[in-house]
Protein backbone atom coordinates (compact mmCIF):
# COMPACT_ATOMS: atom_id res chain seq x y z
CA UNK A 1 0.00 0.00 0.00
CA UNK A 2 2.86 2.49 0.81
CA UNK A 3 4.51 1.97 -2.42
CA UNK A 4 1.01 3.37 -4.50
CA UNK A 5 1.22 6.12 -2.57
CA UNK A 6 2.66 9.82 -4.45
CA UNK A 7 2.50 11.72 -0.75
CA UNK A 8 1.70 11.15 3.01
CA UNK A 9 2.73 8.36 5.24
CA UNK A 10 1.38 4.83 6.41
CA UNK A 11 1.72 4.46 10.05
CA UNK A 12 1.29 1.07 11.07
CA UNK A 13 0.83 -0.43 14.50
CA UNK A 14 0.15 -3.58 16.20
CA UNK A 15 0.67 -5.40 19.51
CA UNK A 16 3.05 -7.87 18.37
CA UNK A 17 6.50 -8.03 18.43
CA UNK A 18 6.44 -10.63 15.56
CA UNK A 19 3.62 -8.51 13.67
CA UNK A 20 6.07 -5.52 13.76
CA UNK A 21 9.67 -7.10 12.61
CA UNK A 22 7.41 -9.19 9.90
CA UNK A 23 6.21 -5.37 8.56
CA UNK A 24 10.01 -3.85 8.98
CA UNK A 25 11.01 -6.72 6.82
CA UNK A 26 8.47 -6.67 3.82
CA UNK A 27 8.53 -2.90 4.05
CA UNK A 28 11.74 -1.87 4.30
CA UNK A 29 12.14 -0.45 0.93
CA UNK A 30 9.00 2.23 2.05
CA UNK A 31 10.52 2.74 5.60
CA UNK A 32 13.30 3.35 3.72
CA UNK A 33 11.91 6.12 1.46
CA UNK A 34 10.30 7.33 4.58
CA UNK A 35 6.33 6.64 3.39
CA UNK A 36 5.68 4.24 6.19
CA UNK A 37 7.18 3.44 9.70
CA UNK A 38 5.68 0.88 12.46
CA UNK A 39 4.96 1.32 16.35
CA UNK A 40 4.64 -2.02 18.39
CA UNK A 41 1.96 -0.57 20.31
CA UNK A 42 -2.03 -1.86 21.48
CA UNK A 43 -4.59 0.29 19.51
CA UNK A 44 -5.83 0.88 22.57
CA UNK A 45 -2.85 2.63 23.82
CA UNK A 46 -2.31 4.15 20.96
CA UNK A 47 -1.41 7.69 21.16
CA UNK A 48 0.40 10.51 18.79
CA UNK A 49 3.77 11.14 19.51
CA UNK A 50 4.64 14.84 20.15
CA UNK A 51 5.22 15.96 16.40
CA UNK A 52 2.70 13.85 14.53
CA UNK A 53 -0.44 15.48 13.24
CA UNK A 54 -3.16 13.83 13.38
CA UNK A 55 -4.32 11.05 11.15
CA UNK A 56 -6.57 11.56 7.93
CA UNK A 57 -7.61 7.86 7.49
CA UNK A 58 -7.68 4.68 9.37
CA UNK A 59 -8.09 1.52 8.94
CA UNK A 60 -8.10 -1.76 10.85
CA UNK A 61 -7.96 -5.47 9.92
CA UNK A 62 -8.19 -8.70 12.40
CA UNK A 63 -7.80 -6.25 15.37
CA UNK A 64 -9.17 -8.07 18.39
CA UNK A 65 -10.22 -5.12 20.43
CA UNK A 66 -12.72 -4.12 18.00
CA UNK A 67 -14.45 -7.63 17.53
CA UNK A 68 -16.75 -7.43 20.21
CA UNK A 69 -15.47 -9.66 22.68
CA UNK A 70 -13.87 -7.38 25.47
CA UNK A 71 -16.20 -4.75 24.84
CA UNK A 72 -14.73 -1.90 27.56
CA UNK A 73 -10.91 -2.64 25.44
CA UNK A 74 -13.15 -1.96 22.12
CA UNK A 75 -14.52 1.32 23.38
CA UNK A 76 -10.99 2.36 25.02
CA UNK A 77 -9.59 1.66 20.94
CA UNK A 78 -12.21 4.13 19.64
CA UNK A 79 -11.31 6.61 21.74
CA UNK A 80 -7.88 6.44 20.98
CA UNK A 81 -8.77 6.52 17.06
CA UNK A 82 -11.03 9.79 17.63
CA UNK A 83 -8.24 11.21 19.10
CA UNK A 84 -5.73 10.56 16.83
CA UNK A 85 -7.39 11.74 13.78
CA UNK A 86 -8.71 14.77 15.50
CA UNK A 87 -12.25 13.95 16.02
CA UNK A 88 -15.35 13.00 18.53
CA UNK A 89 -16.16 9.35 19.27
CA UNK A 90 -19.86 9.65 18.84
CA UNK A 91 -20.64 7.15 21.55
CA UNK A 92 -24.21 6.23 19.98
CA UNK A 93 -21.85 5.31 16.54
CA UNK A 94 -22.76 1.76 15.36
CA UNK A 95 -18.71 0.48 15.92
CA UNK A 96 -19.14 2.07 19.56
CA UNK A 97 -22.23 0.90 20.12
CA UNK A 98 -20.93 -3.00 18.40
CA UNK A 99 -18.25 -2.86 20.64
CA UNK A 100 -20.13 -2.11 23.87
CA UNK A 101 -22.86 -5.00 23.02
CA UNK A 102 -21.34 -7.35 20.83
CA UNK A 103 -21.81 -10.57 22.66
CA UNK A 104 -19.01 -13.02 23.84
CA UNK A 105 -18.33 -15.22 20.82
CA UNK A 106 -18.89 -17.97 23.37
CA UNK A 107 -22.38 -17.22 23.33
CA UNK A 108 -22.74 -16.62 19.38
CA UNK A 109 -23.13 -20.18 17.38
CA UNK A 110 -22.52 -19.92 13.62
CA UNK A 111 -24.01 -22.13 11.56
Amino acid sequence: MAARLDSGHILAIDRSTAAIAQARAVGADQIAAGRMSVREVAIEDFRLLGDEEPFDLVFAVRVGALDGRHPQVGVQALRRLAEVTGRELDSSSTAATHCASSPSPSRTAIR
